[in-house]
Order: C-alpha cells, then sequence, then structure tokens
C-alpha cells in the first residue's frame, strides 16, 4: 500500500477511502497461479477476512460475474480480464 506524507493520516483512515472496494479487490488478488481454485475459508485466510465477509464479498463478485463456482471451490472467471482492457494507462 503507498504510504502517506510524513505526519499525515494514512489514505485507509481517511473518509476517501471505501474500505469495501479494497476488500473486493483483495478477493479478486487472493487468486493466483498456484492459487487458481480457492474455498470459502482459503480466500478468507488469504484475505485477513472473516468467513462471512468473504462470501459476501465472493457471492457478489459471482454475482457481477467475476468469479465462478459454488459449492466448494470458486474460481475467476475471464470477466476479469475485462478489467485490463477498461484501463488505458497515459
Amino acid at each position: 500500500m503507498p504510504r502517506s506524507a510524513k505526519n499525515e493520516p494514512p489514505f485507509e483512515d481517511s473518509r476517501d477511502y471505501v474500505q469495501s472496494l479494497a476488500r473486493g479487490l483483495s478477493v479478486l488478488r487472493a487468486f493466483d497461479g498456484e492459487h487458481s481454485r480457492l474455498s470459502l475459508a482459503e480466500i478468507a485466510t488469504r484475505t485477513n477476512l472473516s468467513r462471512a465477509a468473504a462470501r459476501r464479498l465472493v457471492l457478489t463478485l459471482q454475482h457481477l460475474g467475476y468469479v465462478r463456482g459454488g459449492g466448494r471451490e470458486f474460481v475467476l472467471s475471464p470477466s476479469v480480464l475485462e478489467l485490463d482492457s477498461d484501463i488505458s494507462i497515459h
């Protein structure tokens, strides 16, 4: 996480910080080359979230089409690749 200037509170403590967005992105980042299939318990552990919070986030991401699965394991869907194509770096 980027650090703020000296004597300024961390951005995470500001009113502009959206904790839910950060948590949702942490769920997406929990998946990687070595962890392409994860259970809710594994997602919770890898993101330092409660299992209940991880479940709500995973189900929301599933509803939005970014995560597939059910039962015991979840995987990222190809839709996550669309996130990259919508971003242009100048």
